[in-house]
């Protein structure tokens, strides 16, 4: 099955680039169509818990050893969980990004693309179509990336796994693979061990500049600060 995503120019740049291969998305709780009333849910909700059939629920405890074995003997057993809107391993996802036609050369300029000037370049074509140098040419007005058609789409994706987890429970690792770099530290040390990275191994550590970017787009909803539930969908790119 495939479905749209839609991820920033930013975004996109680190999947061409290979180096993102996870992404974030807010859960949203089933039956609750208000902001007041998702963002309760956020707070009220302390675990989640995969089922056996499929999906996963939500509880307004912690995580015990006894919630556990309730889970597994009887609930995970009765009904199946709730599944992530944007599927299973195995499924596909098609980036959307902003864009706009072309329609004199008859493609698809991706403002993703764009260099530092506001130019893309492009693939002239020459004589009897073979390449005719490049052309460079700059957007004055851009396409939402919510409009874009799926033919227009230059990007696919296969899910690998999907889990759940708090937004502030990122680490590192999953950081690197969300596409951020952030700042390692050089090691200057002292007597008391490094003075630039107090010995964390990072001046600017990648989760610093996920949580940054994270709040620029989602922090009137669901800003760090809230550490609400995400959907962690690992993928791999089958199409660029």
């Amino acid at each position: 099955m495939e479905r749209p995503i839609i991820f920033s120019g930013e975004m996109v740049r680190a999947i061409l680039e290979g180096r993102k291969t996870q992404t974030r998305r807010i859960v949203k709780f089933h039956g609750q169509n208000t902001l007041f009333f998702q963002s309760q849910a956020h707070h009220d909700f302390k675990t989640a818990i995969p089922c056996k059939k499929g999906g996963w629920v939500f509880w307004d405890s912690e995580y015990t050893k006894a919630l556990q074995a309730f889970h597994d003997d009887v609930y995970s057993d009765l009904r199946d969980g709730m599944k992530c809107p944007y599927g299973q391993p195995g499924d596909r996802l098609w980036v959307r990004e902003t864009f706009q036609f072309d329609n004199e050369h008859g493609r698809v300029f991706y403002r993703a693309d764009q260099d530092n000037n506001g130019n893309i370049l492009y693939l002239m074509k020459g004589e009897g179509g073979s390449g005719g140098g490049i052309g460079t040419a700059k957007i004055d007005k851009w396409r939402p990336s919510i409009h874009m058609p799926r033919w227009a789409s230059r990007i696919t994706l296969e899910i690998v796994s999907v889990k759940v987890e708090r937004l502030q429970d990122i680490s590192e690792e999953d950081a690197i693979a969300e596409g951020y770099i952030g700042l390692e530290c050089k090691h200057t040390y002292s007597e008391y061990g490094c003075t630039d990275c107090l010995n964390t191994g990072w001046i600017e550590p990648p989760s610093l500049d996920f949580m940054l970017h994270w709040n620029s787009i989602n922090g009137k909803k669901y800003p760090w600060e809230l550490n609400p539930f995400c959907w962690v969908i690992e993928f791999k790119t089958i199409d660029k």
